[in-house]
């Protein structure tokens, strides 16, 4: 990111190095005539989840619009996970996918899950989702 004057786009190209770091499919939304309304920078398929991530620089100063958020809630409506991320929570999207890739791991190999790791992945939920529901 650009130290002295961040822009949105260095905050989506944080995601992308994330996403491709954990080495999930994912692609950006298309805007335009044919687009929907709404709809979430960054959408995603991992670990048999889908994600959509709405992008901003500053949640605070610039939070999801109506329309962003409905989206958000029709995907999290779904069973998929709808998160809203900034400058600001990019490590914690960044661990988010860290626990999330080892749990996912641990269930396919048939082991018990961590408390510790549920909690901190329950916080981490609660903290990319809190604008959306």
């Amino acid at each position: 990111m650009t130290k002295q004057h961040p822009i949105e786009r260095d905050v989506k190209n944080g995601v992308k190095k994330i996403f491709d770091k954990h080495k999930v499919f994912w692609w950006a939304a298309a805007a335009g005539a044919f687009s929907r309304s709404g709809i979430s920078d960054f959408n995603a398929i991992w670990r048999g989840v889908f994600f959509a991530v709405e992008v901003k620089l500053d949640v605070k100063k610039n939070p999801p619009t109506r329309m962003q958020k409905a989206f958000l809630a029709s995907v999290v409506s779904e069973a998929g996970m709808g998160f809203v991320v900034d400058a600001d929570r990019l490590p914690l999207f960044d661990e988010f996918l860290t626990l999330f890739g080892a749990a996912a791991e641990a269930a396919g190999a048939g082991e018990p899950e961590s408390v510790e790791r549920s909690a901190r992945l329950i916080d981490l939920t609660r903290a990319l989702m809190w604008e959306v529901t």
